[in-house]
């Protein structure tokens, strides 16, 4: 077979194939004499069916089948012989379907196919990436326990008879009706905010400063133009509001007591702990912005083109995760600049695909493959995190085909880790 391969662009081969004549030839025999060994024919014993009566019966199908069995099988050999990796659209001309069998030429035609250019990866020491030892000042441990300290906080009733007052906790019932409606639009019981904080319009605010549990008062509100509701964006309102009762709120005091109700023995095991869970956290900022800037510089150092199919079957996954996620949060997407995020979706779209193809070019360089065990652990932590068996989510993961994801995860975690290695440090400029 002879096979001569034409360079369109640096992503794109057309591979001109010749089946020589003689090979066209014997395929198309050997189809009739097994045509002729299992067809039935009156008049005729099996096994006996003359070969001329079999061409001229079904030559035209046997044809057709001999044409959909050698030429795919030619394109394959043809890829394989030439070492082209094919990663996106493959033509033929002429189609196989507008293809006719020879009966004393060589069959030929042209196969294009989309491929993956040279990748030329530079030397990982041009590579940066900051590698300073991450650290957590105790400031950052104590505004983290405040955080903590302050979801803890408890409410107790104000039995004392007084209005409320601006950072009082209290609990309401309010209705909306529409200043242009006969009936009220919606309406919530024993809704908590803190007077003065913002939560509610500052009409609202302004009306519940003052008022005692039992009083109801009416104010009128602007609906802001963007206002995630369309019913209410833009119009004005009447909202009633009744003041049921008034909380103190109690935040917990930093000591033993508080340490221990968070399962540790003291304060200080429990500064410990927070410290060691904030450098971790750091580890994993870093590890993620390490693995970036990695990618940001070999997609800069290595240009190379990405075919456009390639590109669009990527934007069309990650437009439909997009959107499935947006319709789960419930997003109104009237709200949404389709123009940007199609833009946005393409530019991802063309990164994700760059970066696949670099980290494969790493670690066929490097000789890197998964750790079997590490991804058998991966997947047991993800077990525990969605709450299941570590056996049943990875007989699930295998049956439904996404063991070979969590191949590539695993290995291309390995592949950042070696780059990181290699890769010289950063100079971090500190500022005071």
């Amino acid at each position: 077979m002879k096979v001569d391969v034409e360079t369109v662009s640096a992503t794109r081969r057309k591979l001109h194939i010749q089946i020589p004549a003689e090979n066209v030839r014997k395929e198309y025999a050997d189809a009739v004499a097994n045509v002729a060994k299992t067809v039935q024919i009156p008049g005729f014993r099996p096994s006996r069916v003359p070969k001329s009566l079999v061409r001229a019966r079904f030559g035209a199908a046997i044809k057709t089948d001999v044409l959909q069995d050698i030429v795919p099988s030619a394109c394959q050999e043809a890829v394989e012989q030439h070492d082209i990796v094919v990663v996106g659209e493959v033509t033929l001309e002429p189609k196989l379907d507008d293809m006719e069998l020879p009966d004393d030429d060589d069959l030929g035609f042209t196969l294009e196919v989309e491929v993956k250019p040279p990748l030329p990866i530079p030397d990982y020491r041009t590579l940066e990436v900051d590698k300073t030892a991450p650290d957590v000042p105790q400031d950052d441990v104590t505004e983290y326990i405040e955080r903590v300290r302050q979801s803890r906080a408890t409410y107790e009733d104000v039995e004392e008879e007084r209005p409320a007052a601006s950072g009082d906790t209290v609990y309401v019932d309010w209705r909306v009706q529409l200043a242009d409606a006969d009936e009220e639009y919606n309406h919530q019981h024993d809704y908590m905010t803190e007077v003065g904080a913002g939560a509610m319009f500052d009409e609202v605010d302004e009306a519940l400063e003052g008022m005692s549990p039992g009083d109801e008062q009416t104010v009128r509100v602007t609906y802001p133009e963007d206002f995630g509701n369309d019913d209410l964006a833009g119009k004005e309102a009447d909202i009633a509001v009744t003041l049921k009762k008034i909380a103190t709120r109690i935040v917990p005091d930093i000591d033993d007591e508080f340490a221990k109700s968070m399962d540790f023995e003291g304060v200080e095991q429990m500064r410990a702990n927070y410290w060691n869970r904030l450098i971790e956290m750091r580890k994993a900022e870093q590890r993620a912005q390490q693995e970036r800037d990695i990618v940001d510089q070999l997609i800069e150092k290595t240009e190379f083109d990405v075919p456009d199919v390639l590109v669009e079957d990527r934007q069309r996954d990650l437009l439909t995760r997009e959107f499935e996620l947006r319709q789960r949060r419930g997003d109104d997407m009237a709200d949404t600049d389709m123009e940007k995020l199609i833009e946005d979706s393409k530019e991802a779209a063309a990164r994700s695909v760059r970066e696949e193809w670099l980290l494969d070019e790493v670690a066929n360089a490097e000789s890197i493959e998964a750790d079997e065990q590490e991804v058998v652990q991966q997947v047991a932590r993800d077990a525990a995190q969605a709450g299941m068996d570590p056996a049943q989510y990875e007989a699930q993961v295998r049956e439904s085909d996404r063991w070979d994801g969590y191949e590539r995860f695993v290995r291309d975690r390995q592949v950042f880790e070696l780059l990181i290695e290699r890769a010289s440090e950063k100079s971090v400029i500190i500022t005071p």
